[in-house]
């Protein structure tokens, strides 16, 4: 996962991790999320004057890390209708059709293209991202860090990314007037991502 710059899309152990000269990141092998140690959360500016975060579960995905980097990769899938901002009514209005139409479009999609190193533990990850039946292309920024292992020993990993998307190419067009002038919602989300990821399978596949 990574970051193309501010480019839009139109988001314990040191055993368990090897240093390499194209970056810091897990053993090769087939790394599976753990969805109770995920989350995405979403920013968007309300009312020129203040901004809205909202968190959403992450419904699963795996992340496989081969010797090459460039032959590494990413899925992972959000649950559109899990969006909460702290408001019930607010949040009926995003699952609604006006929004993430969450009856039709379950899932945010997220699928890597191609991953490069940005640095010893910071990468940045190309890929294709679909939200109400629209995919556009987007780069997530992501470092990597050890996390405890598992009680039977298999590894663990921490990822943190962050992206932003323009929300109108992926059809989110509502919006209104605000009061204090000037349109209601900004037009750029940014989206922060926590994932934790175990050991499935050793070297790639």
């Amino acid at each position: 996962m990574t970051r193309h710059g501010r480019r839009s899309a139109r988001g314990e152990s040191s055993a368990a991790t090897t240093g390499s000269p194209g970056g810091h990141r897990p053993v090769p092998g087939v790394w599976e999320l753990d969805t109770g140690r995920c989350q995405a959360e979403a920013t968007i500016r309300h009312a020129l004057l203040t901004r809205v975060r909202g968190t959403f579960a992450v419904a699963g995905g795996t992340i496989v890390v081969a010797p090459e980097l460039g032959d590494c990769s990413v899925e992972a899938t959000i649950t559109t209708a899990s969006v909460d901002t702290g408001d019930a009514r607010r949040d009926e209005h995003l699952r609604s059709p006006n929004f993430l139409d969450s009856e039709r479009y379950p899932l945010f999609l997220f699928r890597s293209t191609e991953v490069h190193a940005l640095g010893e533990d910071r990468f940045a990850t190309r890929g294709d991202l679909t939200i109400r039946g629209q995919t556009r292309p987007a780069v997530l920024d992501v470092s990597s860090s050890d996390a405890p292992r598992e009680a039977d020993g298999r590894p663990r990993v921490r990822f943190r990314g962050h992206t932003e998307i323009e929300r109108e190419s992926f059809g989110l067009t509502w919006n209104q007037m605000a009061e204090t002038g000037g349109m209601l919602l900004g037009r750029t989300v940014t989206v922060a991502l926590t994932l934790e990821a175990v050991l499935r399978v050793e070297q790639c596949p």
